[in-house]
C-alpha cells in the first residue's frame, strides 16, 4: 500500500521507485520545475524531468530526494516515530517554522505554478 506522506521527503521504502513522468504524458509539471531543483539540484532535476526515467530508492536517498531509506516493513513505524517526535515539539514553534519555511520558497513556486509552456 503506497503511503504518500512517507515519501514526501522524509522517508522511503527500499522498494520505492521515483519518476517525473509529466513529459511522457505531455503535461506541464508546474511547481515541479521549482521544487525538484531545490531538493536535488539542477543537474539531477533536469535529468529526472527530461528523461522520465525511474530512480530506485537508493539513488533517491543519495541525491537528496528523500532523507531516510528504511526496510519496507519499517516504513510506517519509522514515519510514525518521526511524526511523533515532531508532534512532541511546541506546536506554536512548529507552525512558525513551517510557515516561515513555506514563505521563504513559496513565491518562486507560485510563479512556476502559473507559468505556461511555450
Amino acid at each position: 500500500m503506497p503511503i504518500i506522506a512517507a515519501v514526501a521527503g522524509a522517508a522511503a521504502s527500499e522498494k520505492a521507485v521515483f519518476a517525473d513522468t509529466h513529459l511522457r504524458v505531455g503535461v506541464y509539471p508546474g511547481p515541479v520545475v521549482v521544487d525538484l531543483p531545490r531538493r536535488v539540484g539542477m543537474a539531477w532535476a533536469r535529468e529526472i524531468s527530461l528523461s522520465g526515467n525511474f530512480l530506485d530508492a537508493a539513488t533517491a536517498l543519495r541525491i537528496g530526494l528523500v532523507n531516510h531509506l528504511v526496510a519496507h516493513e519499517e516504513l510506517l513505524p519509522f514515519t510514525m516515530r518521526l511524526a511523533q517526535s515532531i508532534a512532541e515539539q511546541p506546536r506554536a514553534m512548529v507552525s512558525a517554522l513551517r510557515r516561515d519555511g513555506d514563505e521563504s520558497w513559496g513565491a518562486g513556486r507560485r510563479g512556476a505554478a502559473c507559468s505556461r509552456p511555450p
